[in-house]
């Protein structure tokens, strides 16, 4: 492609879900780990208030496979009285 990004290769995306307690976020963490992603979770800290869930992988992106990602990582936060707050991916694969 001569102009934009190119969404026909893999880039690192990364999904951020929320939990009011540490149980919770480890048991999301399960269900991601068992995907094709990896979780990280992380305790409260100065700037975030809850236990967060980070999770990372490499993927296609393109308009069916964000809204299946965003659909997918809610269902998970909701499932374990979460919060998913959103994706970002790299610029370039």
């Amino acid at each position: 492609m001569s102009r934009g990004a190119d969404l026909t290769k893999p880039r690192h995306v990364l999904h951020y879900l929320y939990f009011a307690d540490e149980i919770d976020a480890r048991a999301a963490a399960e269900v991601v780990d068992q995907s094709e992603w990896e979780a990280t979770v992380r305790p409260p800290n100065e700037t975030i208030e809850e236990w967060s869930l980070r999770a990372e992988g490499y993927r296609v992106i393109g308009a069916t496979t964000v809204e299946a990602f965003r659909a997918w990582f809610a269902q998970i936060a909701l499932d374990h009285r979460g919060e998913y707050d959103g994706w970002e991916a790299s610029a370039k694969p």
